[in-house]
């Protein structure tokens, strides 16, 4: 605050939206600079204690407070307080665009909003209007207000709208009958109900409690229509009461109907005895010159002629009305209300939270949660825009599992720890390990499932598939594992594997994924199909059949992810072709050498493209979209996301220092010696 006091000097209002918390304490701040003139507190429920010292220190620094409890207040065509006078089209409505020649005070925000649309009606609009809060002690009171607009020779005539509690309106009625208040003033006080209560009530504000029986609204309404103002029978006749003569007949105020004291709303709202009742105040106000309507019925009724009668006697020159300025609409508004768009900048399908229930695809979190979808269920909602059938959500939580993690040894793994032994945080260690995920290392699916797809899908023999990537010079992706082979063979495939032909409705790239390794590891024991060809087959097929869219691993020591993933596609797919074509290439490929056996990539990028085209849920184009995109290598990156999080978390639990690497691994080979 100081800061900003510093930088604008010019400033002398401050409007303090501060909560009850800190309202206090921004206040008594702000009335620390001698530049601040007014400040104006919007926080209700401010401790009465409080709120008296915040008085006595703007006493003793000639600083006025409107508030606290208020909505603030509006000068027509110059400012507007925080929420006062609501949205543009009741601005608009009630002309406070543009000044008028009245000017209000009430307690009430709401009321005061009232008051903008009554003045606007019968007269020529608000010039200045002020809520002066609901709490017991407001910062300024009626008296304040209405002196400065009597002061103002703007302000032709004046308002009031009081409540019951406090007798702040006979200190009004006083300012007439003394001569401080010369111009015109329709006033009322609302809760005239009060007497019909038989015990305490309060009014909504804490300031509407009658203490006394001047205290009630209908005694202020007394008051006031005795010394000179108009005051109505009621509120509903306060618009009324602007056009007719004012009644001598005062029917029974509300307030009087009650025998305890009635709160209305307010901490001020309460009449502690007779002279704070309403009825009082308003037989008060009248019998001081105050124009007091019979209710607030006819308060309109009241202003009307009173404004007209200055009108005729020439105090109020009427203006030619000018039309409103053309201001914007408010965005959220008219958005709400179907009046306009916007194009969005971006598009989301998979979810959306904007209703009372966070939904994936349209499907509520509770409806996912009942159904027990788990995770696998939640990637094909999120992932695949469709409920997938259980086996091939089993699959993809089956993925997940067997690629969380592979050991330190691995890059991403080895990464992840020396980042982590750097001193980084968990998402930059994770992110390390993740960068590190590419053709060599976990991130073969995709290429697996489009090469095991193209080959399969022009009907080439895994043969002869094998021989093209050798004359090529490329490695099939999908095929080789550094540890293990076909005579140690990666459980994880064989899982897999077993899952998906025994659980796909057709896996015929995984078959092919199959035919392949049995080729390959003919070559070498450890070109077997690994983790990222099976999954890759597996997906493929999935895509494909579901019906719902259109390295050290050998021959000899085979992955057992593989063997597992492997068991699960051929056990579980409805139909495994692709799978079953990567396991044909590991034949043929594990004969070259032991070690070009069908790894996870390859066993995972099989059954997925099986999955996609045998479980019936998409067409083949789709599937081969969901492939293209990166669907199956983003199953790798989820599952080892799990494992790299662990290795994260082992090396922090360790207290492991700031690695750096040892001089007798590294050869160092200088162009200069």
């Amino acid at each position: 605050m100081d800061v900003a006091m510093r930088k604008h000097q010019e400033a002398t209002v401050l409007v303090n939206f501060a909560s009850l918390r800190s309202a206090y304490d921004s206040t008594m701040q702000a009335m620390q600079h001698p530049q601040i003139n007014t400040v104006v507190i919007i926080a209700e429920g401010i401790p009465e204690n409080m709120t008296r010292k915040i008085i006595k220190l703007a006493d003793d620094r000639g600083v006025n407070i409107i508030g606290p409890a208020t909505v603030g207040g509006i000068k027509p065509g110059c400012f507007k307080i925080g929420n006062t006078a609501g949205m543009i089209d009741n601005i608009i409505g009630s002309k406070l665009y543009r000044p008028g020649s009245v000017a209000y005070v009430s307690r009430s925000g709401g009321m005061s909003n009232e008051l903008n649309n009554i003045i606007s009606k019968e007269a020529d609009g608000v010039c200045e209007g002020v809520a002066i809060g609901g709490d017991r002690y407001p910062g300024t009171t009626f008296i304040d207000h209405l002196m400065r607009y009597e002061a103002d020779p703007n302000v032709k005539m004046l308002v009031l709208l009081g409540e019951v509690g406090g007798v702040e309106e006979y200190h009004v009625c006083r300012a007439i009958k003394d001569g401080r208040i010369t111009k015109p003033l329709v006033a009322w006080c609302i809760g005239t109900c009060s007497d019909m209560f038989t015990s305490e009530v309060q009014f909504g504000h804490a300031g509407s409690l009658a203490g006394s029986a001047l205290e009630k609204a209908a005694a202020k309404n007394k008051a006031l229509a005795k010394h000179g103002a108009v005051v109505p029978d009621s509120f509903d006749t306060l618009g009324a009461a602007i056009n007719k003569h004012v009644s001598n007949k005062f029917s029974v105020s509300s307030s009087d109907m009650f025998t305890s004291e009635v709160q209305f709303g307010h901490a001020g709202s309460l009449a502690g005895s007779a002279l704070e009742k309403a009825a009082a105040k308003n037989k008060a106000l009248a019998k001081h010159g105050a124009v007091v309507p019979d209710s607030f019925d006819t308060l309109g009724a009241a202003i009307n002629k009173v404004y007209k009668k200055l009108v005729s006697e020439g105090k109020i020159i009427e203006k030619e009305e000018v039309g409103p300025p053309k201001v914007p609409m408010d965005y959220d508004w008219a958005r709400k209300l179907g009046i306009i768009r916007k194009p969005a900048a971006f598009v989301s399908t998979i979810c959306d939270e904007r209703g009372q229930e966070l939904s994936y695809c349209g499907v509520p979190i509770t409806s996912i949660l009942e159904k027990q979808m788990g995770v696998g269920g939640t990637i094909s909602l999120l992932w695949f825009q469709r409920e997938l059938p259980d086996w091939a959500c089993k699959f993809f939580e089956l993925v997940l599992i067997v690629t969380a993690d592979h050991g330190p040894a691995v890059s991403g793994a080895h990464n992840t720890m020396v980042t982590a032994r750097a001193g980084k945080d968990l998402i930059s260690s994770v992110v390390s390990g993740l960068l590190t995920i590419g053709d060599r290392f976990g991130g073969a699916l995709d290429r697996a499932a489009a090469d095991f797809c193209a080959a399969y899908d022009r009907g080439q023999h895994p043969q002869e598939f094998v021989n093209e990537k050798r004359a090529k010079g490329e490695l099939i992706m999908g095929i080789g594992h550094r540890v293990k082979s076909i005579n140690n063979p990666d459980s994880r495939v064989r899982e897999l594997k077993a899952y998906v032909t025994s659980r796909w409705p057709a896996w015929p790239v995984t078959r092919y994924a199959l035919d392949v390794e049995a080729i390959t590891t003919r070559k070498k024991p450890n070109l077997i199909l690994n983790v990222d060809g099976i999954v890759a087959a597996a997906m493929v097929d999935l895509f494909r059949h579901c019906q719902l869219f259109s390295h050290v691993k050998s021959i000899n020591n085979p992955d057992s992810r593989v063997r597992e993933l492997k068991a699960y596609v051929t056990s579980r797919w409805p139909a495994w072709p692709v799978t079953r074509y990567a396991l044909d290439v590991e034949a043929i490929t594990t004969r070259k050498k032991p070690n070009l056996i069908l790894n996870v990539d390859g066993i995972v990028a099989a059954a997925m493209v099986d999955l996609f085209r045998h479980c019936q849920l998409f067409s083949q184009e789709e599937g081969n979209s969901y492939i293209s995109m990166g669907s199956i290598n983003a199953l790798f990156v989820l599952g080892r996301t799990i494992g790299l999080v662990g290795h994260y978390l082992d090396q922090k639990r360790l207290k492991q220092p700031l690695y750096r690497h040892p001089w007798d691994d590294i050869t160092y080979m200088s162009p200069l010696n």
